[in-house]
Formats: structure tokens, C-alpha cells, sequence
């Protein structure tokens, strides 16, 4: 299904346009308007007695709202092309829907007709609109005329779920047959009508709460305000690479679900409207220099929902963090195949906690959070690692049944992680990337229990970090590549495929230093580096196809967080090559606005054009915050408030700038500001301002392997 080019988002609420602005009902489409998980609308069309409008032009420069510029387009009636016009604002805000429409007549005559705004509702489940689910369940609802201002429906699902919604119009509604609202219209030339529209819905049986337009536009726009304040202010002298930092910035703050507390990011729009253990991690994990709140409420969110028991259908686990968590009518966690269906979640939780704590000093947090890594620790040495080979690995549970093949981030499609003759490794897998994740969480649970006073868990840790260290260096390495292999099969023999995944092992420690240059320098050869960033798989692979989801596309998350493992280890010319790469693709996308993908193809090939795939959710969670750790690499901030210490080892050259101001970054409970310039082929770093007793080291960058 392609994603609709227009969307909105606020809390709960959700909508997504066609390119008319409208939405125009179809079995492949995933327009409508939602409420959690539920489309209420799936169709939603305007229409002046015969004549339909399409729109001319669109205002979609800020996330929390769209503006279309509509007017009849046909020949074939009355009105010549633009003798009509119609003007549409959209918004979602924290409860409900609204939209403004102001109706003008630019013919040379008065017209007199109705206006006609024909509603379908729908009461889908987004997971029957996503087509995952093999049946779709049929639906009935009453809809009902309760004033001359409002209607409203109620839907009663077989299992007793109950769906309310309303509709009020500030003028009468003339209903028709469904839900088609009519509305008399006699203008003179260039004389206006304006209507408001609100949409209002409940979910269990409560009285549906309707949308005060002015009351919650100014909430929205108060929202917006005190989100940006929140955030470290960067500036670059780029205004391209600015535009893609403010975008990214908005996008995040409308895919947040739930509270300040408690709460996480959406993983994207629309496909992804809930929260998803790993995507909400990692874009937690990339957004941490810019605000770490979003980190501790993430992990509040997801220990919440924390494995308990064993059940073979969700793939529950003691100690689990879950996979992702729907709301719907058809996804009850006890059964949906998807809640806990992954195995990288649970090691991502210590990760990010453990980066927290870096940034933040915040140990009472880790105090609270202890029994959820207890749990998740037990679950690594328990549940993760299948055959007790000190590996973390995954079996082929739903093989013919619905549910994931694999349970790594490539799990979109059975052959993302396949042979090199494209057949299917066998089970159990263990994904390269994981065990990177594995063994960082083992440093940082050794780290947080001796600080919790658990030495003896804290050994523990370190010795099965040193053994992974150890094992993972020998059995994932690839001599013929100088590469690390995607997995190991079950037989323990390497997925022989040259992929992405291996840079997420730069994030800590785990790879070995003679292989580190050997990785930076494979990540920028041809078929993996595609001029606008590191490809998913190789171009010699059997199974790549530049357009293909993960068997070639390019995604920002995963170049994100290669090159703050390069930059991390002193790669910053590779680091910065992949920043540089990322950042001008964005550069290109209406707005700024990074897709979850864009093609693979060259970029040479393309006339340095990047290429969209339609099937990318945009916004994304883990995408919209990758610019910022691309950011964090480029400037080479490593946080440790344990020791008061933070060190900057700046390295702009290659960087798509060349100056880089950073105002109000909080650290270990206080703040920094500092510029960063390039000078005669240096970067220089100044302090601007420093509120707190911590020590900023700043370093020169190590030399790179682009400079040998």
C-alpha cells in the first residue's frame, strides 16, 4: 500500500489525505481519520451539487496542521476551472478533529446549490486497513441526526468493543442517506461561506468528549511552543540542514503517545501508529542530546508492559520487553502474534537506560527501574540465548501461520535476512547486530548494579560481556569479506551477506580494533555506500533490489547509528561522509521530512536526485531523530555525568557545514552552550556558557582511515 503524501497527528488522534486533500474511499487505501486504533472515517469528500474539487495547492510546512487550496477543475459543467474555490484547514488536536472551510464564489454569477460533504464511516480495526489480518470482520453502526448541529454513531463489536463518534457542524446539517451532510448555499460573485467542522469519538462505552476548536487549537499551538522551548537549540549555517532539524523536531513532538511520565514515540504514520519497543527505544536513544525526558518516559512506558508469563501465541516471556502494543478491537496482546515478537527490545531497554544515566546522572531512576532489569537480564541468559552458546538468537515460530519470520530490525520480509544463493538460514538465528546490543547492555547492567551496590551481579555481567566479546570476534568474523557476517544459522555456520547491521556493533565496545578500520573503510565501498548512505545490502547480494524494504533501500536510523559507532571510535571522516550523505538526501523531501526509507539506487546513477519509495511511512519515529545523532557524531559528544565529565572531539570537515551553534544542552543536571567552526581544516571548539560543576574535555579528532 503506498502511504498518503498528507497526514496529521496528535495524541491519540490521527488523519491521513490524498493528494485532493480529501479522502477518497478505496479498499488499498490507508486514508481515513483515526482515533487510536480505530479508522473512523474512510472517506471524507466535498462536492458542490455535480462539480468536485481538487486541490491546486498545499500548505504543509507545519506538522500540526495542512492547508489545502482547492477549485473545481472540469470543463464539463457550468463553471469554467477555477470559478470555484475552496479553502480547507486540518487539524488533529489531543481531542478530536477539526477542519475550517471557507467556500467562495469567483464566477461572474450567483450561484445557488448545496455543499456537500459526504462522510463514510468505517469502524475498521488499522490492523484489517494494514491488511495483515486474513479476514476482515463485517461492521454495522446506526447513525443518527441528535440536533440540527450534530450526528453521531455507535459501533458494537462481537466481542462487546464499543465505538462512539459525532460529528458537529456550526451550521445546520441537512443529513442524507449515510452520512452525507448537505448544507444550502446562495452567493453573490466573490462572496464567502465559511463552515467548522469538529469530530469527536470515544472508545469503551464514555460520552464522547467533542473538540473546542478555539479552546484546543490554542492548547495545540501552546504544545508546539513549549516543545520546541524543551529542546537543545541548534543552528547550523545551513538552512537546509536546519530546515531538516525544525521538521524533524515538530515530527517527533506529534507522534509522542501518551504523557510527559509515561509515554513513547510513535514508530510512524500510518502504518505504525503505536508504540514498538525497538523503533521507540531508538529514536529515544537518538533524540538524548536534545531532550532526555523522552528517554526516562519511554522506558517507564515499556517496563510497564514487561513479559510476565509464558504464552507460545504472543511470544511473551518473563523479563520481555514487548514488540509493539496495539489498542484495536483484533489485537489482544494475549493473542496478536506481534506483541512480543522480537529479541532485540529487551537488550535495547538496558541500552538506553545506560545512556540515560550517562546524560543524566539520574541513579534513583535506575533504582527504580532495577527489577525490570533483573528481569530483562534473566531473560537474555534464559530465553534470548536459545542453545546456551552465550548468543542471543531467534526460532521460526509462525512458520505457515501469521506473525514474523525474523525477529531482528530486518524483519519486514522472510528473505531481508537470507544465504548468499538467497535460501533461508536456518533456525535458530543469531542477528549480528544484537549481539552488539547484548553486550553493551552487559557493560551498562555491570555498570548500573555495581552502582547499585550488587557487585556480584556486576561481575557476572562483565564476564559474559568479556566471553560475547571474545566468541563474537571469532565465529561472526568473515575473512574472505574483512566483514562481519549478518548471522549465524543454527548450525552456528555465518548468513554469508554483506549488510547494514554490522555497524550497529560500533555503538560500544564489542568489535575487535583491527577489525574496526576494516568495517569503517567496508561501509564507504560502492556497493554498500550508495552516495546518499549505507544500504541495507550490498549490491552484489543475490537478493537486492534498490527499492526492495530491507535488501537494499537506505534507512536513516541504521546510517545514524553506524556513524555514531564510526565517530565514537575515531572514524570521522567515514562518520561524517555518512552524516553528510543522510542529511542532503532529507534536504530533498517536501519540508525536510525523512521518510523511514528512500531508495538504494547510486547516487551518481540518479544525478544526485533521491529516489522515494511510496511505501515509507513518513513521519517515522527512529528517522525523524536521526538527525540529531547524525549531529552528535559530526560534533562527537559523549556524555559520562557519572564522572562529571563530558568530552567533545569535534570534526566538521566532510560535514555538510561548517559552523555549529549549540545553545542550552542539559548535562548531569545542569547546561553547556558551544560553537563549533572550522578553521584553516580544524575544527575548533568554543565554550560559550556553563551552568554546573561538571568538566568539558575537548579533543582533537583522531586521525582517520580516509586520510591514510
Amino acid at each position: 500500500m503506498k502511504s498518503p503524501n498528507y497526514v496529521l497527528k496528535e495524541a491519540r488522534w490521527f488523519a491521513c489525505f490524498d493528494d485532493s486533500g480529501q479522502i477518497v474511499p478505496c479498499a488499498e487505501s490507508l486514508a481515513g481519520i483515526y482515533f487510536q486504533d480505530v479508522r473512523l472515517v474512510s472517506g471524507l469528500q466535498y462536492r458542490f451539487e455535480d462539480i468536485d474539487f481538487s486541490a491546486l495547492w498545499v500548505d504543509d510546512s507545519q506538522t500540526h496542521r495542512l492547508r489545502f487550496h482547492c477549485t473545481n477543475q472540469s470543463f464539463m459543467t457550468r463553471f469554467t476551472p477555477g470559478a470555484l474555490e475552496l479553502c480547507v484547514d486540518k487539524f488533529t488536536v489531543s481531542d478530536g478533529y477539526i477542519e475550517r472551510l471557507e467556500f467562495v464564489n469567483r464566477a461572474e454569477f450567483a450561484i445557488e446549490g448545496h455543499f456537500e460533504i459526504s462522510l463514510q464511516l468505517d469502524f475498521s480495526d488499522l490492523i484489517e486497513v494494514r491488511q495483515i489480518l486474513r479476514d476482515r470482520w463485517e461492521r454495522e453502526w446506526n447513525v443518527r441526526q441528535v440536533d440540527e448541529y450534530t450526528i453521531n454513531a455507535h459501533y458494537k463489536g462481537r466481542t462487546g468493543y464499543l465505538v462512539s463518534t459525532a460529528v458537529r457542524c456550526d451550521r445546520p446539517i441537512e443529513l442524507r442517506e449515510q452520512a452525507r451532510l448537505a448544507f444550502p448555499i446562495a452567493l453573490e460573485p466573490d462572496e464567502r461561506w465559511n463552515l467548522e467542522l469538529t469530530i469527536g469519538a470515544s472508545i469503551g462505552g464514555a460520552d464522547v468528549q467533542m473538540p473546542e476548536p478555539a479552546a484546543s487549537e490554542q492548547r495545540l499551538e501552546a504544545a508546539v511552543h513549549d516543545w520546541r522551548a524543551s529542546l537543545t537549540h541548534i543552528e547550523t549555517d545551513n538552512e537546509e540542514v536546519n530546515r531538516v532539524l525544525a521538521r524533524s523536531a515538530d515530527d517527533l513532538r506529534a507522534l509522542w503517545l501518551g504523557s510527559d511520565d509515561s509515554g513513547c514515540f510513535a514508530a510512524g504514520i500510518p502504518h505504525f501508529v503505536a508504540c514498538f519497543g525497538r523503533d521507540s527505544l531508538i529514536a529515544s536513544f537518538e533524540f538524548l542530546m536534545m531532550n532526555s525526558r523522552q528517554a526516562k518516559s519511554t522506558l517507564r512506558e515499556l517496563a510497564r508492559h514487561q513479559g510476565q508469563k509464558i504464552n507460545r501465541q504472543s511470544e511473551e516471556e518473563p523479563g520481555k520487553i514487548h514488540h509493539e502494543i496495539r489498542g484495536g478491537e483484533r489485537s489482544d496482546p494475549a493473542v496478536y502474534p506481534y506483541t512480543y515478537g522480537t529479541v532485540d527490545a529487551s537488550p535495547l531497554f538496558v541500552v538506553l537506560l545506560d545512556h540515560y544515566l550517562l546524560w543524566t546522572g539520574d541513579i534513583d531512576f535506575v533504582r527504580e527501574m532495577e527489577p525490570i532489569l533483573r528481569g530483562i537480564l534473566e531473560w537474555c541468559a534464559q530465553y534470548g540465548d536459545i542453545d546456551q552458546d552465550g548468543f542471543i538468537e531467534y526460532e521460526n515460530l509462525k512458520e505457515g501461520q501469521l506473525g514474523l519470520t525474523h525477529r531482528g530490525w530486518k524483519d519486514g520480509e522472510p528473505a531481508a535476512v537470507t544465504m548468499s544463493d538467497g535460501t533461508l538460514p536456518s533456525f535458530p538465528i543469531a542477528m549480528v547486530e544484537v549481539q552488539g546490543y547484548y553486550y553493551d547492555a552487559l557493560v551498562g547492567l555491570a555498570r548500573m548494579f555495581d552502582l547499585l551496590g550488587d557487585q556480584q551481579t556486576a561481575k557476572r555481567c562483565n564476564q559474559a560481556a568479556e566471553a560475547l566479546k571474545r566468541k563474537f570476534n571469532e565465529q561472526f568474523w568473515w575473512p574472505e569479506e574483512q566483514f562481519f557476517a549478518m548471522a549465524l544459522d543454527g548450525d552456528k555456520n555465518i548468513v554469508d551477506s554483506v549488510g547494514s547491521n554490522a555497524g550497529h556493533c560500533l555503538m560500544g565496545d564489542l568489535v575487535d580494533p583491527d577489525k574496526r578500520k576494516l568495517l569503517a573503510r567496508r561501509f564507504l565501498q560502492d556497493d554498500l555506500f550508495s552516495g546518499f548512505g549505507v544500504r541495507t545490502l550490498s549490491t552484489h547480494a543475490r537478493g537486492y533490489s534498490a527499492a526492495r524494504y530491507q535488501r537494499g533501500a537506505v534507512w536513516a536510523h541504521d546510517n545514524a547509528l553506524i556513524a555514531y559507532g564510526l565517530s565514537r571510535h575515531g572514524d570521522t571522516r567515514e562518520a561524517n561522509r555518512i552524516a553528510s550523505g543522510i542529511l542532503q538526501a532529507a534536504a530533498q523531501f517536501p519540508n525536510g521530512r525523512l521518510p523511514e526509507l528512500f531508495s538504494g539506487l547510486s547516487r551518481h546513477a540518479t544525478n544526485d536526485k533521491v529516489v522515494p519509495i511510496p511505501i515509507a511511512c513518513q513521519p517515522q519515529g527512529w528517522a525523524a531523530a536521526s538527525p540529531f545523532l547524525l549531529l552528535q557524531a559530526v560534533l562527537g559528544i559523549f556524555p559520562d555525568a557519572l564522572n562529571r565529565r563530558i568530552t567533545v572531539r569535534p570534526d566538521l570537515v566532510g560535514a555538510p557545514f561548517a559552523r555549529v551553534s549549540v545553545r542550552d544542552l542539559a548535562f548531569a543536571g545542569g547546561a553547556l552552550s558551544m560553537e563549533f567552526t572550522v578553521r584553516d581544516g580544524r575544527t575548533i571548539a568554543d565554550i560559550v556558557e556553563q551552568d554546573g560543576d561538571f568538566d568539558i574535555r575537548i579533543e582533537q579528532a583522531k586521525p582517520s582511515t580516509l586520510d591514510h
